[in-house]
């Protein structure tokens, strides 16, 4: 009996650490998604969105060519105008310089785009010289 009990403890133990993690990742993003839009906000809504291909890990390799399809962009941009989105600059690469709404929603908005399979990345432009 004794040892059936240190059994069940172990595995509500070993249950118990499992469901911490999980929640440690989601409370991670959530977190990240919110620094993220705080950050955006404090660059007057000023962020580089990049793109890709869904379960692809990057829209650009390393030697800069392009992984991302015409189509893909298209349908991207399309979507993020559809957020009110309004773009600054449009690039050769799969990506646009843009303006989020500063609407009480930024923090939703910001974590939408971060978690679409299709966006890359979502970074505040700041002012200042970039080397």
């Amino acid at each position: 009996m004794r040892r059936n009990s240190r059994v069940l403890w172990a595995g509500i133990l070993l249950m118990c650490t499992v469901a911490c993690a999980h929640d440690a990742v989601g409370v991670s993003l959530d977190h990240a998604s919110l620094a993220a839009a705080d950050s955006i906000r404090a660059a007057n809504g000023r962020a580089f969105i990049g793109f890709k291909e869904a379960g692809q890990l990057r829209g650009v390799d390393p030697q800069g060519r392009v992984l991302t399809t015409a189509e893909t962009v298209f349908r991207m941009k399309q979507f993020l105008k559809d957020q009110g989105i309004v773009f600054e600059v449009e690039y050769d690469l799969p990506a646009v310089a843009a303006r989020l709404p500063l609407t009480a929603n930024l923090d939703a908005l910001v974590l939408s785009l971060r978690t679409n399979p299709n966006i890359d990345y979502v970074e505040p432009i700041f002012p200042g010289v970039y080397h």
